[in-house]
């Protein structure tokens, strides 16, 4: 029943089912660039470390800015023009995805559970609950552990700022040093933040992985149950 259901909305209600199917080629280009840009942001704040903000270093940054831009644009302007001929809803923002579209995928996932006997509160909060337990069961590893990263980095960091004061003879020279050591530190920080977030951002892009259905469609049977009467 579950897998019956994850499958549906897969096939039939997800966004990629009803929208992104009729313009892959946009679809695709869009993750492309996103691609493109987050590696560009990637190298841009590594090169931050080592040399001077130019206009050499911003320029690739820039242009995968505008590459990215205007695959965004693209897919969502023939996106709104296959909701508007296929299920005859005109979006009324400016993005693609609006309450309509919502009230579509509702619609389509409300019609399933009538068809499988499954429209009532009880049922549709034990659906929510098994479909947590397979969201969690599902999930991907994660390669990336802030804690170990830091457990290995932070004594590393310690014992290089430890030589790099042994060198210094003057007051001076230690106050330009730790003003220049809690730069790099800083610095450092928000790249591994931003690294970080590309790499969740890029998984969740790339990877359209059953746990994010999964917990859509539990935003979805969530919804319902507010409307199912008592």
């Amino acid at each position: 029943m579950i897998e019956d259901l994850i499958e549906y909305y897969k096939t039939k209600i997800s966004a990629f089912s009803l929208i992104f199917t009729h313009v892959k080629i946009q679809f695709y280009l869009f993750r492309i660039s996103f691609i493109i840009f987050a590696i560009c942001v990637f190298l841009f704040l590594f090169r931050l470390t080592i040399y001077q903000p130019s206009l050499y270093n911003m320029l690739p940054i820039a242009i995968s800015i505008a590459i990215f831009a205007g695959a965004t644009l693209w897919l969502n302007s023939r996106s709104k023009l296959v909701i508007e001929k296929r299920y005859n809803i005109r979006p009324k923002g400016f993005v693609w995805k609006t309450s309509e579209i919502e009230k579509h995928q509702i619609n389509l996932l409300k019609n399933w559970l009538k068809e499988n006997k499954l429209i009532s509160k009880e049922k549709v909060k034990s659906l929510i609950e098994i479909l947590k337990k397979e969201s969690d069961q599902r999930k991907l590893p994660s390669f990336f552990s802030s804690s170990i990263f830091l457990a290995v980095s932070v004594p590393v960091w310690v014992q290089f700022t430890s030589v790099e004061f042994k060198l210094i003879t003057t007051v001076k020279e230690a106050l330009a040093t730790t003003i220049e050591l809690m730069g790099v530190t800083f610095t450092i920080v928000i790249i591994a933040g931003a690294v970080k977030e590309l790499l969740v951002d890029l998984r969740k892009l790339l990877l359209n992985t059953e746990p994010q259905r999964i917990m859509q469609i539990i935003k979805l049977l969530e919804i319902i149950l507010l409307k199912i009467d008592d």
